[in-house]
């Protein structure tokens, strides 16, 4: 299952320019929200966290509940349980993806 939700995730920074990095372990995933126009003083992209919590709250209104951590508070977390299936896997890529549309 993890391997499954991470290959959704990378798919979604594909399509989306604000997901700067997908990492973790197994079920234990996160992305990075970034600003993809702007650089910070080392010229990596810079953090976006008030987008993170935009997109956290869209996913929350669409029944998925997200984690927020890392620098700035720009790296929604997935901590499913786990006994989650495929099913539950591709509504989170689902909503995810709704979340981040919403808040372009």
């Amino acid at each position: 299952m993890g391997e499954r939700l991470t290959g959704h995730l990378l798919e979604l920074q594909k399509r989306h320019a604000c997901i700067g990095d997908v990492r973790g372990r197994g079920l234990m995933l996160g992305i990075e929200i970034i600003k993809p126009e702007e650089t910070n003083k080392l010229g990596q992209p810079e953090a976006d966290g008030e987008r993170a919590i935009a997109v956290q709250r869209a996913a929350l209104e669409r029944g998925l509940i997200i984690e927020k951590g890392g620098r700035h508070g720009c790296v929604l977390r997935f901590l499913p349980p786990l006994i989650i299936n495929s099913v539950q896997i591709d509504f989170v890529a689902d909503v995810i993806d709704q979340a981040i549309q919403a808040t372009e």
